[in-house]
């Protein structure tokens, strides 16, 4: 459950990476508590680590590079589909919540939250268009 969402962030985060020459560890998601939550974690730190024992990337303590890879690729996925982005991390957390027909009756919800929303229109017209989207316009 909630895989598709999963791979829709992997997929955005190592097209980041790839583009931007960060050879990224591989992504692992596990439940860590955040702000009174649960959030998932991913392997930015390690890849931080994998670049400082080969000496490659930047010549900055570990936990610098891995905060300011994090804030990059934020920053990337904040440009594209907001409501749907916002919507794929809160179908993650009500997986960890919520597991089974619970978990699946919200993504379901969220999924229909989107429908009529300007980015999911330009996401389909971009599409029918074989063009690259612009979201938040």
């Amino acid at each position: 459950m909630f895989e598709i969402e999963q791979q829709l962030i992997e997929e955005k985060i190592k097209t980041y990476c790839a583009a931007n020459s960060i050879n990224l560890a591989p992504l692992k998601w596990s439940a860590i508590p955040f702000e009174g939550e649960w959030g998932t974690s991913t392997s930015f730190f390690q890849t931080a680590a994998d670049e400082a024992r080969a000496g490659s990337g930047k010549k900055i303590p570990v936990p610098q590079r891995a905060h300011e890879i994090a804030l990059q690729v934020a920053r990337a996925l904040a440009a594209g589909p907001r409501h749907a982005l916002a919507a794929a991390k809160e179908a993650i957390r009500a997986g960890l919540r919520t597991p089974g027909p619970d978990g699946i009756a919200a993504e379901r919800a969220l999924f229909l939250t989107l429908f009529g929303t300007p980015d999911q229109r330009e996401g389909m017209r971009a599409f029918l268009e074989k063009r690259d989207p612009v979201f938040g316009v």
